[in-house]
Parts: structure tokens; sequence; C-alpha cells
């Protein structure tokens, strides 16, 4: 990019632009500048050159996220050079991350983790050559004069994914948990069919909803966006998509109750019709129930997919697989799991993915399954395969 930059200016008698900002999303290399510097038709047309540390998603209030959809890979990849490209770029938003926040953080990390241990030192380093170059730069807990309070900085705990891979790999039936597991989401956009369900046949499951469909085609498709904005996703998000579908009737029925209440002048009961008027005159309302709507529209569709799939038949044998423990309180073993997932996997109402997900759990859970148990797995795992195939 800054490489194109300079060739807009290599002509000094036709610059293409007549002045220049340049913003860096992140920390800028001594390169980087030296690139800059030797163009002097650029230099001298340079208003601007900026860091302003923001290479990272702030998803949520709390959350963000560096959009490295292959990290995974990547880093576990045999490809060294993959390995140092991912690791280098996850260090740098991290670097942006807490220079953002004025964060200089403690860093904790299992030196057992190769890969922590990477990173750690990494950021470590390189966040110290970013702070001493930086001389305006504060932090929390610091005085200016190096005696602050140490107790208000901020700790960097990292965390390998591979001393827990039994989590992600399990069930959640909490409203947010539900909605990423069996609905069609795709980055914060959720695409669902808001019909009746009684025709429903995954007509809302197809990827390209994302790109190709005409809004103006009326097929019971409706969308949402899970955003901070959505007061409706914050609130119920994290709750258990069961209790969802009540709290959210009763806060519909208290928007329009309220919204009648302004309405309302005498003593009569206001018909269907006036009710309806009063949400058209009131178009705050109209867009809160709207949004109710919508997510009560999604909640019914998790749990019409939670019966039909019968995800928690699905759970109860994931819990056991979690904790070696049936639901009589006894101890059970891999080859009584086998049975019951195969028995799962071969019953016909779930799909691939579930399929696949309830035989890498065991793999990753049952880490004393004896080479039968674990071979009529991989069995199950190569006829899904050959199936799908």
């Amino acid at each position: 990019a800054v490489a194109r930059i300079c060739d807009d200016f290599k002509d000094p008698a036709k610059p293409r632009y007549l002045k220049a900002h340049i913003f860096f999303l992140r920390r800028c290399g001594d390169d980087i500048i030296a690139q800059i510097k030797a163009e002097p038709n650029l230099t001298a047309r340079l208003l601007t050159l900026l860091e302003i540390n923001v290479n990272y998603l702030a998803v949520e209030e709390n959350v963000f996220h560096m959009d490295l959809s292959d990290a995974m890979v990547n880093l576990f990849s045999d490809d060294g050079a993959d390995f140092s490209t991912c690791s280098s770029a996850i260090v740098d938003n991290f670097i942006t991350v807490c220079a953002t926040m004025n964060e200089y953080p403690f860093v904790r990390f299992d030196m057992e983790s190769n890969l922590c241990t990477k990173l750690a030192m990494d950021f470590q380093g390189r966040f110290n050559e970013f702070v001493n170059k930086n001389q305006s730069f504060w932090w929390w807990g610091d005085d200016g004069e190096g005696h602050g309070n140490m107790a208000e900085r901020a700790t960097l705990l990292l965390f390998d994914r591979a001393e827990d891979l039994v989590i992600p790999l399990l069930h959640t039936f909490t409203y947010r948990a539900m909605v990423h597991d069996v609905l069609n989401v795709r980055d914060g956009v959720c695409r669902f069919y808001c019909g009746n369900l009684s025709q429903y046949h995954e007509q809302d499951m197809s990827p390209t909803l994302h790109f190709e469909r005409d809004p103006k085609v009326k097929d019971n498709i409706d969308t949402c966006y899970l955003t901070e904005e959505d007061t409706a996703w914050k609130e119920y998000r994290e709750l258990h998509v069961g209790k969802v579908i009540h709290r959210l009737k009763s806060d519909l029925q208290r928007v329009k109750e309220s919204a009648i209440g302004k309405h309302q002048t005498g003593d009569g009961e206001l018909s269907l019709q006036e009710m309806n008027q009063v949400i058209k005159e009131f178009p705050e309302y109209q867009e809160l129930m709207e949004k109710h709507r919508q997510h009560l529209d999604m909640t019914k569709l998790c749990m019409h997919k939670l019966t039909t799939k019968r995800l928690l038949d699905v759970a109860t044998v994931e819990q056991v697989m979690a904790t070696g423990v049936g639901l009589d309180g006894k101890t059970v073993t891999s080859t009584q799991l086998v049975s019951e997932v195969v028995a799962l996997v071969r019953r016909g109402d779930l799909d691939l993915a579930e399929q696949t997900r309830l035989l890498a759990l065991f793999l990753v859970s049952q880490t004393f399954a004896s080479d039968r148990d674990r071979q009529s797995i991989m069995a199950e795992a190569a006829r899904l395969d050959t199936e799908a195939a």
C-alpha cells in the first residue's frame, strides 16, 4: 500500500494528489518510514503522518477480535512462514488494542505452551519498544515519574485453546449460542425464517442469502443485525433461550401498554384497530416492537430446531462425555459412550456438522479410550466422509 502511495508522487510534474494525509491503523515500522522518506515528492506534500492504533474490530462493548479468519490454520501449520506472519499480526493487533486503551499490561501465560510463550515474549519486547519510542504515551497506573500504582495496571492473560478442546464443541442454550449454532449468521447479520413453522424446511440456511437475496421478494426471510445498537439483543443474549421467549412476550405487552397509556384519555379499553393506530402514531414504539417481534421469531425458530433436531438428547450425551458421569451419577465408560454416540449419529435427524461435532467431541474428551473404541469412532467418521462425497 505504501509503495502505491509513493508511485502516485513519482512524477514531480504530475502528482496524483496536491497534498497527502497518511494514517496507519497500527504501529508503523522504521522500514515503512524509510520508504516514505525515500520519495521526496511525497514528503514535500505530506501534511499528516499518524498512527491511530485501531487495527482490530470492536464487535461489542467489551469484546474485540482481530479479523484473522485463517489464524487457526496458520498457527498450527507446518509452514513456519505462515506461523511467523500470523503470530506477528496477532502481536501487532494486541499492541494497537493496548495503545488505544492506554494499557501497559503485565503478561501472564503458560510456559508449557510454545504458542503462548512465543506470543508473550514478542508482545512484551515490541510493546516495550513502543512505549520507549512514544514519550507522550501514558497508561493506567503511571504517575509520569515511574512511581505509579501497579495495582491499576491491567493483566494480559494468554491461553492456548489446545488446553481445553471440549468447550467449543459443547452445545450451550443461551440465546446468543443458539442463534450462532442453529441460525444463519454471518458477520453479525442473521437471516431467518419468520413464516409459519409448519412450512419450515431450512429455506433460510443457504449461505447465498447473505449475498444474492432480492429484498423485494416475499420469501418470509427476515434480517436482524446483531449489534450493540439492538437493545433487545444486548439484554437477552446471555439468557437461556427458553427464558427469552417469556421475557420478550412480557416486554412486548409492556411496550404496547405504555404506548396505549399515552394515547388513552378515557376509561374505556381501546379496540385492536385503535391499538394498531397508536403504534403507527408513535414511531419509537413501532421500531421497538419490531425489534422485539424479530427476536421473538428468532427464539421460536431456535426452539423449533431444538425440538425437531432433538438437540437436548445430543446435549445430554455431550455432558456425559465431558464429565464422565451419567444422569444416575455413575461413571460411564468410553465403551458405553461409543454405542450412544454412534446411535445419535445414525439417527437421521442430525446434519453433517452436528454428526462430525459429536465424533470430534468423543475423540478429544475420551483421552483414555481403548484403541478399539477410538477405531469405532474413526470408522463412523470415515462412513460420514464417504456419504458426504
